[in-house]
Formats: C-alpha cells, structure tokens, sequence
C-alpha cells in the first residue's frame, strides 16, 4: 500500500528508476513532468516523492522546494537522485527540504538498488509515524477538545551528543556546526553510552561508526526500543565503502544516515533536518497531549474511551477513502468477566480491566490507537495494517494477556494475595470498501467478536474467518 512518485528528466529514465521499488511491491508511479508531479502530490499524498536532479526541464532541488512549500511540514518526504560528480549537490539538495539524498547507481547496480529501497521504507516509516500523531491530534480537534495550550511552543536550545568520534573529527563536527552555535557533548562508544546519554539528555544523537560497527548498531537499537529514548533522533555516520551497515542502521530505526569522510555542509544540512522534524514532532505530539481532556479518557484505564474512539475512526476512515490505505480493528473481550466480579467483587475487577488495558497498551505500535469501548470490551485502532500483520498482532495480544495471571491485593492484611487467570477473545477484521462509518467497522469487529466467545473463548476470530 505504499505510493511513491518518481520522477526523471524522461519517460524512459523514470521508470528505470521506479523499478527497483516496483520489484520490491511498492507502488511507484513514473513521471517526467514536472507541473503533473505537482499536481499528483497535492491529490494523491503519496508516502513519499522520489525526484531526479532533473525532472523535465526543471532542476529537480527546484522542484523539490515547491513541493515542501506547498506542503510545509506536512509535505511528504522527498528523497533526491543525484547523477554522480554534482559539485555541492548533495548540500543544495538538503538544503531544498529534501529528506535525503542519493547518489545515482549504475543500471541494474543490486546493491544500489537495494540501498535506494531501504532509503526509501525508512523514509516512508517516518512519515507515517508523523502522520499518525497529526491524526490523533486531528480526532482531538474534532471533538472540540481546544482550551488548553493552544500557542506554539519556542523550541528548547539544540543539545547534541557525539558518541564514538575520534579527536578530529570532534573538532570538525563542533566546527561545522558552530555556524548554529550548537554544544556538543562527546561519549565514549562504549558499554556505558547509553547511561551517558540519558544523563545528557541530547535533543540529536550522532553516532560514528568506527572499526567495531556492531557496537553503534547496538547502542541505536538500545535507544530505539527504550521507552525514554526511543523519540531522540539518530544520525549515524558510516564509512562510504560499507552501505549494509548504513542500511541495516536505517532498517533498525535510525532517522538518517551519512557516510565518512564528513562534509561541513552535509553534516549542517542534515542537522538542521533532522531537527526542524524533531521540533514538529515534539509540537504534534506535546499539543495532542495537553489538548486530551480527561473528557476523552477513561479514568480506570487510563486509555481513550467510547467517544474519542468514535471521532478517531472518523478520522481515520477520511484519511483512508484519501489514501486507499487498509485500516483494521481489533475488539478485545475479557472471558467470564461477570463471573470475576461475583467470586471477587468488583475492586478486583477494576483491577484485572487496568492491568489488561497495560497489555494491550503495552503491546501494539506507537502511533495505534488503544481504547475501553464499554464495560470488559477494548479496541485497538491499526492504521496502514493489512489482515495478515493484524492476525499476528491479535494472537500476541491473547498470549501475553493469558501468559501471566493478575494478581490481587489481600482484602485483608492476613490474607495472601490472589492470582487470577484472565483469558481474552479478539475479534478482527480490515475494513473493505463498504465499510463508511464508525459504528460500521465497530459492529464488524463485534461480529467477529461474538463468533470467538461462541467458540469457547481464549480465541480469535478474524472476519470472515477464523485465526485459531
């Protein structure tokens, strides 16, 4: 379901180079000129603009600053293809708003092509991450929630960390950047890095990757997956001769990638990017947060409730008759839950919903949407999901809900405390095209729902058929 526009100074030359995306089950759709490039970004909004250094008769870094003109920050990303030997391309092109910027391979070069694929899923990874807080903040505006906060926060000075650069290339790093007057900090690449960095608390992490690559690989996947830093963006400095590390660093996360030895006007570029996004991000997701009354969020749970996750599927479903984009549901019930109030009463049923409202939170994706529908009845939003990935996603939910009993408090203090096994059936469906509102793709996914408990419950049903 990924779109992609490519565009090339000719007919024949865009698609030599949507190919490779194409073999790759992207949709890329070749252009050479440069007013339908235009126009088909502003009615399709691609997942991401794929541009030559010429595109017809206009200069392809041109053509990219009118499309982030038009489209400000949310402008879809725009990776340029520069035939080799540009003189101060690669510095022009970044500085056009250009995401990131590759140099042209040979025909039918592999590992060239493979580099231009992973480049651009990174790419594409980012900006539907970014897309997903604009939707919940869209879903909040809906709702009328808009009293609090709603002036433009001043950005916070730009804090940067070096980890693993030798002496010289920290002065040249702290050289090239001293046009921003930004401080850098140097750590070591070592055993305590990360430790280091949640001390420092940088707004940029530059990695440079030295002759032990797999300890700068490791160090990012740590700050990808811990929960306090898994939002600090990552550029990564490799060596040139070496693009499988890059693009295994772009695969695990990493928000852009350069390769050694260091341009002053690149690495400025690059920087600059990385954290005008970041400062985008930050505005998205801080007024997405401070605008969420406690009107929209269920005060047991701590998760969305009923009438927020209406207004975010209106949302969500507008954003897919735009896109053409799958958007799947999952209904989780908890087994026999009246029979838990009556053995237990209900402080320990409110305590069982909470802990599996932690699971379920716990266990899906950043930008989905965990909400109590209703008494013992969660849903789970998946944008840009197909049925296959919500499968998955339904059965490790139901294995770690059932994975580990909840355990109660004593009523009394000579009491021992409780542990109480609690199993879940799931309901789950992807929208088809008959599917208009809200309370459609809701009574779907209860239809699902009722054909997993009738089984026996522990179980998923997935529309029209059954999981497990």
């Amino acid at each position: 379901t990924t779109r992609i526009i490519v565009a090339d100074r000719t007919a024949d030359r865009a698609a030599r180079l949507a190919r490779p995306l194409q073999q790759s089950g992207l949709q890329a759709s070749p252009l050479w000129d440069p007013a339908t490039v235009l126009d088909r970004v502003a009615e399709t909004a691609p997942d991401l603009v794929l541009l030559a250094d010429q595109v017809g008769d206009r200069d392809g870094p041109g053509l990219c600053r009118d499309i982030v003109a038009r489209g400000g920050m949310e402008a879809p990303p725009v990776l340029l293809v520069l035939d080799a030997g540009l003189a101060g391309g690669r510095v022009r092109a970044l500085e056009s708003g250009a995401r990131d910027v590759l140099s042209r391979g040979a025909p039918d070069d592999a590992a060239a092509d493979k580099v231009l694929v992973d480049r651009v899923r990174a790419l594409v990874r980012q900006h539907r991450e970014q897309e997903q807080w604009r939707l919940h903040r869209e879903a909040t505006l809906r709702s009328a929630v808009t009293g609090a906060g709603s002036g433009t926060d001043l950005p916070r000075a730009t804090r940067l960390a070096l980890v693993g650069a030798t002496e010289a290339e920290d002065l040249r790093v702290r050289s090239a950047l001293s046009v921003d007057s930004t401080p850098v900090e140097t750590v070591p690449l070592d055993e305590d890095a990360w430790s280091a960095l949640v001390t420092l608390w940088p707004e940029l992490v530059v990695i440079r990757l030295g002759a032990d690559p797999a300890a700068g690989l490791a160090l990012a996947t740590r700050l990808r997956t811990d929960e306090r830093t898994r939002r600090m963006p990552i550029l990564m400095i490799g060596a040139a001769d070496d693009p499988t590390t890059l693009t295994r660093a772009l695969q695990g996360g990493v928000d852009d990638v350069m390769a050694a030895p260091l341009d002053d006007g690149e690495l400025l570029a690059r920087v600059r990017a990385l954290m005008r996004l970041k400062r985008y991000r930050e505005h998205l997701h801080d007024r997405y947060l401070r605008e969420l009354s406690l009107a929209f969020t269920d005060a047991l749970t701590g998760l969305h409730n009923r009438h927020y996750l209406i207004s975010h599927l209106d949302a969500a479903l507008a954003r897919r008759r735009l896109s053409g984009k799958p958007l799947s549901l999952l209904m989780v019930a908890i087994d026999r839950f009246k029979d838990v109030n009556q053995a237990h009463g209900h402080p320990a049923g409110d305590r069982i919903l909470a802990e599996v409202a932690r699971r379920i939170a716990g266990n899906v994706r950043i930008f989905d949407l965990a909400a109590r529908l209703g008494g013992e009845k969660f849903v789970v939003v998946m944008p840009d999901t197909g049925a296959g990935t919500t499968d998955l996603v339904a059965g490790r939910l139901r294995d770690t809900i059932r994975a580990e009993p909840v355990r109660l408090a004593p009523q009394h203090d000579d009491d021992p405390s409780l542990e109480v096994p609690v199993t879940v059936s799931i309901g789950a469906m992807t929208d088809a095209e008959d599917l208009k509102r809200p309370e459609d793709l809701l009574d779907r996914a209860r239809g699902a729902l009722d054909r997993a408990r009738e089984s026996g419950g522990d179980a998923i049903w997935s529309s029209p058929a059954p999981v497990s």
